[in-house]
């Protein structure tokens, strides 16, 4: 993406600048992205919502790379198989996934990090970058985004119910 699509991302999000919309539009999709298995969890998580609004907040996530991973989340659940299944903390590793890729695909200087991110969950570094690894070859590596992708974005987020 070249500084002109930046500034077009950034002109695009800030006609919209609602980061908590953003958060609970990331809840709602990480948590019905896929089916999940509801065995109790091996890990102490908070529900998803709190850790999708106080992540966000900690690591003062931009509007746009949360709009960035709405569209990162979208875009891999076209891709899951229809049989596809995940843990009970799926959601919350497609969360960091998605943050961290839209992290460094916006701002590669000061974007998070694994290392980072693990300071504020319970996974480790190591967890973190596997998951990123994962990520990525979900979506095939098709990172790459137009403002046109993110209006569609934009779009179905106002749609969304209150």
């Amino acid at each position: 993406m070249n500084k002109e699509s930046n500034q077009s991302i950034l002109d695009i999000e800030t006609k919209a600048n609602k980061q908590p919309i953003y958060q609970d539009f990331i809840h709602l999709t990480t948590h019905t992205l896929l089916p999940c298995t509801t065995t109790e969890k091996s890990r102490s998580l908070p529900p998803l919502e709190e850790f999708i609004h106080s992540l966000s907040e900690r690591t003062k996530l931009s509007s746009p790379t949360l709009l960035l991973s709405v569209l990162y989340l979208l875009r891999l659940k076209t891709k899951l198989p229809a049989t596809a299944k995940g843990a009970s903390d799926t959601p919350y590793r497609l969360f960091l996934a998605s943050i961290l890729t839209s992290s460094k695909y916006l701002c590669d200087q000061h974007s998070l990090t694994s290392r980072r991110l693990s300071e504020m969950t319970v996974y480790s570094a190591k967890e973190i970058n596997s998951m990123e690894r994962s990520f990525l070859s979900l979506l095939r590596y098709d990172l790459w985004v137009t403002t046109d992708h993110l209006g569609e974005v934009l779009m179905k987020i106002k749609k969304k119910p209150d």
